[in-house]
């Protein structure tokens, strides 16, 4: 698949669907509304926001801490209560606010696309978050728990089953997700529930894996569409990973309006790509 810069598809928001399946690889700004309720939330982030840091991002909003594990170290505990994280443990990463007795612990200052995050409210908030879409496959850890999410048709998602059903590193499914109550349940009944998009869940993937997904897509660039001065076409490969045959779709979707200019910028203005 070939687009030129000029195509109208080429500067907008690509959106790329199968059946029950669909995968998003986006350009320029993207707005993504997260629902946080009091209590622990398990948060899946699609967009690289601006600001990134978290002091920004989070102002105004009944944020209490947010932790993250870091995924250079070794096989990650998984922690089946939240409420068990502590600064202490050297596999993740926290942010509090300042007015936090615990904010000498920070040690989280950014947001990350393509990131999760756990997020502990004293009330419900509407999170809306600015940023620009990036495609970054997954890097599993072998031989452990992996706190991901995933890049699915928020109108049509898959269930648990028909993600997983090509991967070999991931049968049998151990696939958990975060309950009201704020505890890790392991979800048996993978045939039937649904992967909501913007939510983190923890699988454990058997030995290596380089899963993406029924589908998957390289960008030339890696992570996102970027037409330089001069680059009039680029070339986008979408393999089918599974055994059924699969009927894509590619849309255009519009931009959403850059974010508020109002906003502290650390690192100078952000151009948009062309």
């Amino acid at each position: 698949m070939i687009l030129d810069r000029h195509h109208p598809i080429a500067n907008l928001l690509w959106s790329i669907s199968l059946f029950l399946i669909a995968y998003r690889c986006d350009a320029q700004w993207m707005e993504q509304t997260i629902e946080l309720k009091s209590g622990w939330n398990s948060v899946y982030l699609e967009v690289e926001p601006f600001p990134a840091e978290c002091s920004i991002q989070l102002l105004g909003l009944p944020v209490e801490s947010v932790a993250t594990y870091d995924p250079n170290s070794s096989p990650v505990e998984f922690i089946e209560d939240p409420s068990n994280l502590v600064p202490e443990l050297p596999d993740w990463r926290f942010y509090f606010p300042k007015n936090d007795p615990r904010s000498f612990a920070t040690n989280l200052y950014v947001f990350q696309a393509a990131t999760p995050y756990l997020i502990k409210c004293s009330a419900p908030a509407t999170w809306k978050v600015v940023g620009r879409p990036l495609h970054i496959p997954q890097n599993w850890k072998p031989n452990s728990y992996n706190l991901v999410g995933f890049p699915v048709d928020p109108d049509n998602p898959p269930t648990v089953e028909s993600w997983f059903a090509p991967s070999t590193a991931h049968s049998p499914i151990d696939f958990w997700r975060l309950d009201s109550a704020g505890v890790w349940q392991k979800v048996n009944a993978v045939s039937t529930t649904t992967i909501e998009p913007g939510v983190a869940y923890w699988v454990y993937s058997n030995g290596e894996s380089d899963y993406q997904g029924p589908l998957d897509i390289a960008l030339p660039q890696g992570t996102e569409l970027n037409y330089e001065r001069g680059l009039v076409e680029q070339a986008i490969e979408v393999s089918n990973v599974s055994a059924l045959s699969r009927s894509v779709t590619v849309r255009a979707l519009n931009s959403t309006s850059p974010p508020d200019p109002t906003l502290p910028i650390k690192g100078g203005e952000v151009p948009l790509t062309y």
